[in-house]
């Protein structure tokens, strides 16, 4: 769904009102309690991404995951990079993977062919300007692939990525939200979506990260991540965690599952 505008953006809206009353807090909590048994003994391997940044918040974070001894993967908006050098210049420097968000950050849908192969050339060319290194993936603003957007040839250089665990925290923006949804959905093989655009993710990110490694979970960029789980990674596919990808491909429709 575009949360861009007219009733999709107010649906949207009254949503994100109802998720933050304390009742609705509650009832979520309640619902979404891990049902499962984590073993601390096992080794648990999960890929923490983050949106739409590099941003004011992001400093911040990485000297957090450097300091768990963690590693993550930052989708990053073409035009922020320049007003943030010195955070670009960290990311592959210190252990995580970096794909594209495009340039502005427009939903695919609301570009035409020839902007969505301009957006993903220019952040990769400004990437590679500021690091001298490239960009491992893809992943679209909202995650929205439609249908005729698979005509942009540049969709094609690198493997797509989407989700399997969503924090929700651009609609919570809370931290003890998005604690709650790391703490009880992540799982080994997740592909976690977040934000390092919000504060509140942030203080999150702080709070869970000792307690889920303690739990056994080790937190790797996304190469790591599927060479671990003996998987590999493809151009034209779209992967939603280790286990569930489709091919991105109008000759090839479908979902695939090893």
């Amino acid at each position: 769904m575009d949360f861009s505008g007219g009733l999709a953006d107010r649906i949207f809206k009254t949503l994100t009102f109802l998720c933050q009353l304390p009742a609705s807090r509650y009832i979520i909590r309640r619902v979404e309690r891990r049902r499962d048994t984590v073993n601390p003994d096992d080794n648990k391997y999960v890929a923490l991404t983050f949106d739409d940044g590099p941003d004011v918040h992001t400093k911040r974070l990485l000297d957090i995951l450097r300091e768990n001894d963690s590693r993550a993967t930052f989708f990053l908006t073409g035009k922020k990079l320049n007003s943030h050098i010195d955070v670009v210049a960290r990311y592959k420097k210190e252990g995580h993977d970096v794909g594209n968000h495009l340039f502005s950050h427009t939903p695919l849908p609301k570009l035409s062919i020839s902007n969505i192969n301009d957006e993903l050339e220019k952040t990769d060319r400004i990437f590679k300007e500021i690091t001298s290194q490239s960009m491992s993936f893809i992943r679209a603003p909202h995650g929205q692939y439609p249908e005729e957007s698979k005509k942009a040839a540049r969709l094609f250089d690198k493997p797509l990525i989407g989700w399997n665990v969503d924090t929700f925290d651009y609609i919570y923006k809370m931290e003890e939200m998005v604690e709650h949804r790391l703490l009880n959905k992540v799982n080994s093989g997740s592909i976690v979506l977040l934000h390092d655009t919000l504060e509140s993710t942030v203080d999150a990110i702080e709070k869970c990260l000792p307690k889920l490694k303690d739990q056994g979970f080790k937190f790797v960029n996304l190469s790591t991540l599927f060479t671990k789980s003996s998987k590999t990674m493809s151009k034209n596919h779209l992967y939603n965690s280790t286990d569930d990808f489709m091919v991105f491909s109008v000759e090839l429709p479908g979902t695939i599952k090893e």
